[in-house]
């Protein structure tokens, strides 16, 4: 018989559950209630004292969703309650209407007395102890209630069937209907002896269902727990319980022999930034968490609580000051452990490399300021996939170690080890850790840390893991039972040994234990899961593109333009919480993407004011500025509106460009806008002026050909043929004239795909909906709306079902590019757009730009490693090549990607409907491009062209003109920020990496007629987090670096 069918176990369950805990409870007194009215707006502590409270009824509703409302509790304790510090405690018990025992997910609550913050009300915690009382005391308890509704298949306690969508994702759509009923309000006299009692019998309960049958042990626990019960009269147990407790303890004493899996528990809660709750709610979920783990560092004093997210401290920190500093004091005795040093776990598929770097930078400053130390363990147990860049970022910034358990999710193979060195993209190692309990939300009962135990991969190196416990994603902690559960389970027969610790000590005592033993993985750690988030929710994904590339842009130009140093703080720190896990991939309700776009455009149009600041334009009326804050010289067209001087000529009056003693000429594009030639270099303004005139046209101008074939459009470099429906059936490459698109397909085609994953609407796409060709999109209307000669257009419109296209595909003079932007109406659900590049050329593996460099990634499906890989990330470019040509696909920011076969595809759109049901609905606007390649792809160009893409160059009215401040020699290398320190000394930081993945070694030069440098006396390597490190030689203003294939440099100039 299984052992979960077995009499024996299923009476233990029913007694424990009808009879054992209901007997905890000796006596009850209730709570007179009062409520004010309630808030959509939170409300502070200081204003809720002020309400008018009214007398309120047990069982009534509380508040509609998304609501607060503060409730006063007054009652006092009975003079004839025996109170007995050894064998009672006294508690208030709340019930707000909870739905099952979990955390996080709906309505929970803050409990003040005498003014603070005390503990958290939550469905697994819905009892407060008062730990200092006596028999006839009045008590008065504040209760600050929070109607979070629950977003998910389950609604409020009603099972959904079908697809999920659910009104509660936007508070403009949700139903003004109350929810939640306060059921109980009361104080209970608790008998200690019960309660350790119950949790003994619950452990053993726990551990013997999880024993196969045929374990000796099996049948003495059975024959343990009946003897417990035995020993009790069923009606009366409080007399027996101590008794029945010490005969369980029988088997909670037999210990393990000298050879056991070890684990090293630390308590923890995942709290998401966002995710079915919008910000607002997260700064109060930190609160309620922080509390909660305040109170059980009290308690258990042996218990080591870990908590990551400096954003979440610094809520916290300005919220609740009094409950900061018991963190700090915690943290200074050991108990309290901040760990990841991140502002936020950030989304590391789709955040900017520079980003993670900041993440890093503004995660351990805080840590530094508030703590006075940095973590050692980049902690981010619920990522979807970790980028090959990381491991040099971790080991940059502090950080000897990294943790996550989210691999375990993998669809398809299972991770090969639980302890390994990572090594990334340069050669960084981080010693890693996964979980093997596979989770970050443990309770640590006996069946889980077995399950530890056999899931564990690497007895040969090790016999140590770490469990994260406590409820988690939205947030609450460790209960008192998960603490006390793992304090019996320290050394019982059968199940790992378990203490307390924190990460830090866990690696430290792994690391010198098995660092040298231990296995090393090399490369991306790809998730075979949640692959739909490299692409739902565009807005919010291109948005955080925009904050950086502006950010980026201010601190270069407030440098270059000699600014004293204009504080970006506030501004950076907004763009990394909008790139938290479940908000940059699009997984969030609809309420945290509109807050995540209103907060990043703020950020987009601070970080442009004060690069106009420092740009400083002069207002000249026939003057443009093409500003170029790329890594690489721009020589080729420029798009722009026409100078202010010029905005009532006539449009068939011909124009020219002045670029020094240059004169070329100037295209009216159908749009109103011009176009013309212009050189600027890298990270650089320059100055041209338009006026009226005729020039002749560029060497490799573009044409366009019509005919009843279709369109073909030419500029000496490339030949496209573009058919009546708009996509192309031949692009050769004139110096070779090497065809491009594979025999009997077109390219640029846009398909619809089905899009129904399994589970995890908005995070999954699955294999079956990437088989076959799709739904493309025929029978468009095409139209040549620029015919060159510096830029020649065809756009092309549809109407496919509810969603409306319009395509504009150009080339330009000079270049070997096709490009494309393209405007949708789209208003399909459960649906994917994507674009389709058949090429001919044949390569194994695809080239896939990622944070820092690029990655390699298989074009065939040989193991069942290289088929899970059927969408993946990448950054700026895929690109297929043979050794002398090649062909990429580009974009402005990072996408999902499709690098099976003879085709590339890039997902556009999608439409999930959870828990976003309205997701990419509405206006989108995409853009990538084709580009093709002569010759190696790095020498000839490839992240040159890309970043043409995601550092555009643009144009301001009037006149400015500003010097980059560093050049280079250094073939391949990027500059990719150059700032002002943020520790306010004026010194200036520059980071540069290499991305060819060559060795490369050169001069960089400080720009000395730029101003910049007037007073810069010494260069010093650095790292993410500014640090001052060895000095380098420096010589006339320059200084000879080599730098290693991928390597990111950061340069500390001292002033």
């Amino acid at each position: 018989m299984s052992k979960k069918s077995s009499p024996a176990l299923v009476r233990c369950r029913r007694i424990l559950n009808e009879r054992i805990r209901p007997q905890v409870i000796a006596n009850v007194a209730d709570l007179e209630v009062s409520a004010a009215a309630p808030h959509f707006e939170p409300v502070t502590f200081a204003e809720a004292k002020r309400f008018v409270y009214e007398p309120f009824v047990l069982g009534s509703a509380i508040a509609p969703a998304w609501h607060t409302r503060w409730f006063v509790l007054r009652g006092h304790i009975p003079k004839n309650w025996d109170i007995d510090v050894a064998t009672t405690t006294i508690a208030v018990h709340l019930d707000l209407g909870f739905i099952g025992n979990y955390d996080g997910f709906q309505v929970e609550a803050m409990l003040y007395r005498d003014g603070h913050a005390v503990q958290a009300i939550q469905p697994d915690r819905r009892r407060y102890v008062l730990e200092i009382v006596t028999s006839g005391e009045d008590i008065e308890l504040f209760l600050e209630v929070a109607t979070t509704p629950m977003v998910s298949n389950i609604s409020h306690g009603k099972e959904v069937s079908g697809p999920v969508i659910t009104p509660y994702a936007d508070p403009a759509t949700s139903p003004i209907a109350p929810l939640y009923r306060l059921s109980v309000a009361q104080i209970e006299r608790r008998l200690i002896s019960m309660e350790k009692f119950a949790l003994v019998f619950e452990t053993v309960l726990d551990l013997t269902s999880d024993l196969a049958t045929t374990d000796p042990m099996c049948a003495t626990s059975v024959r343990v727990l009946e003897d417990a019960i035995a020993s009790i009269d069923i009606a009366h147990i409080a007399p027996h319980a101590q008794g029945a407790t010490e005969i369980l303890e029988t088997l909670l004493c037999l210990q393990n022999g000298d050879v056991a899996h070890q684990i090293v528990a630390t308590g923890h809660a995942h709290l998401d930034t966002a995710w079915l709750w919008p910000l607002r709610e997260t700064r109060r979920k930190a609160a309620r968490t922080f509390v909660n783990a305040v109170g059980m560092a009290r308690r258990h004093p042996d218990h080591v609580f870990s908590a990551s997210q400096a954003q979440h401290y610094e809520w916290v920190r300005l919220d609740h000051p009094e409950m900061f500093r018991q963190i700090q004091r915690l943290v200074t005795d050991g108990q309290w452990s901040p760990v990841g040093g991140m502002w936020v776990e950030a989304d590391l598929n789709l955040s900017g490399g520079e980003s993670l770097c900041r993440q890093f930078l503004h995660g351990q400053r805080f840590f530094e300021q508030w703590f006075g130390m940095r973590s050692d363990v980049a902690f981010l147990p619920d990522d979807f996939g970790y980028p090959a860049a990381l491991p040099q970022i971790v080991s940059q910034s502090a950080c000897s170690y990294f943790f996550t358990q989210k691999m375990s999710w993998n669809e398809t193979n299972v991770f090969p080890h639980h302890l390994f060195w990572w090594e990334g993209l340069d050669g960084s190692k981080v010693l890693t850790h996964f979980s093997p309990i596979d989770t970050y939300n443990a309770i640590n009962s006996p069946s889980q840390l077995r399950f530890a135990a056999r899931n564990y991969l690497d007895h040969a190196i090790s016999e140590t893991s770490l469990s994260c416990f406590g409820h988690g994603d939205g947030g609450g902690g460790p209960t008192d039972e998960m603490v006390q559960r793992t304090q019996l389970l320290a050394d019982v027969s059968g199940v790992p040994r378990v203490r307390f610790g924190s990460p830090s000590d866990f690696f430290a005592e792994v690391h010198e234990a098995s660092g040298d033993i231990a296995p090393t993985w090399v490369g991306e750690m790809y998730l075979e899961k949640h692959r739909g988030t490299l692409t739902s929710q565009v807005k919010t994904k291109q948005a955080s593109q925009d904050a950086e590339r502006a950010l980026r842009e201010a601190e270069i130009w407030s440098v270059s333009a000699g600014d004293s140093g204009t504080d970006l703080t506030e501004h950076w720190q907004n763009l990394l919480t909008q790139q938290f896990h479940d908000i940059l991939p699009g997984s969030s309700i609809t309420w945290v993407h509109q807050d995540a776009e209103r907060i990043l455009s703020g950020v987009i149009s601070g970080a442009r004011l004060i690069s106009a600041s420092a740009l400083k334009t002069k207002n000249e009326i026939f003057s443009l500025s093409v500003v170029n804050a790329s890594s690489f010289d721009h020589c080729g067209v420029v798009v722009s509106d026409l100078p202010a001087g010029l905005a009532g000529l006539s449009t068939t009056d011909d124009l020219v460009v002045y670029q020094d003693e240059q004169v070329s000429t100037v295209q009216r594009l159908s749009s109103g806008r011009i176009a013309f030639m212009c050189s600027v270099p890298a990270l650089s303004v320059v100055s041209v002026h338009i006026d009226k005139g005729v020039a002749a046209p560029p060497e490799n101008a573009v044409t366009a050909t019509q005919d009843d074939t279709g369109t073909l459009v030419a500029n000496g470099r490339i030949a496209a043929h573009i058919t009546p429906d708009g996509n192309i059936d031949s692009l050769i490459e004139e110096s070779t004239h090497r065809e491009v698109v594979a025999r009997g397909t077109e390219m640029n085609s846009l398909v619809l795909r089905s899009d129904q994953p399994g589970e995890y609407d908005a995070w999954d796409i699955d294999e079956p909906d990437t088989r076959g060709t799709g739904d493309i999109i025929e029978d468009w209307s095409v139209e040549l709306i620029d015919e060159g000669p510096l830029v020649a257009t065809l756009r092309r419109t549809n109407a496919v079902g509810p969603s409306h296209f319009s395509h504009d595909i150009w080339v330009c003079a000079g270049e070997s590019t096709v490009n494309n932007e393209l405007h949708v109406l789209w208003n399909h659900d459960e649906t994917r757009l994507q674009v389709h590049v058949p090429l001919d050329i044949h390569a194994g593996v695809a080239t896939c730009g990622t944070q820092f460099g690029h990655i390699e990634r298989p074009r065939h499906a040989n193991t069942s490693w290289d088929a899970a890989k059927f969408e993946v990330c990448a950054h700026r470019y895929v690109h297929v090549g043979e050794p002398s040509f090649g062909a990429a696909l580009m974009s402005a920011g990072p996408h999902g990607f499709d690098v099976r076969g003879t085709s590339l595809a890039m997902s556009l759109l999608r439409s999930p409907r959870f828990p976003d049901p309205v997701a990419d609905r509405g206006e989108q606007t995409l853009h990538w491009s084709i580009w093709i390649n002569a010759g190696e792809a790095f020498s000839a160009g490839l992240e040159a062209q890309a970043h043409r893409l995601t550092d555009p160059v643009y144009t301001l009215q009037g006149e400015a003109h500003i010097s980059a401040c560093l050049t280079h020699d250094l073939n391949g290398v990027v500059i990719e920020a150059i700032k002002h320190a943020q520790d306010g000394s004026g010194d200036i930081v520059v980071r540069l990496w290499e991305s060819s993945g060559d060795r490369v070694s050169g001069e960089l030069r400080m720009t000395q007629n730029s101003g910049v440098w007037s007073d810069a006396t010494t260069v010093h390597a650095s790292n993410i987090l500014e640090d001052q490190l060895e000095a380098i030689s420096l010589l006339n203003g320059s200084m000879m670096l080599t730098m290693r294939p991928f390597e990111i440099r950061t340069l500390r100039f001292k002033r």
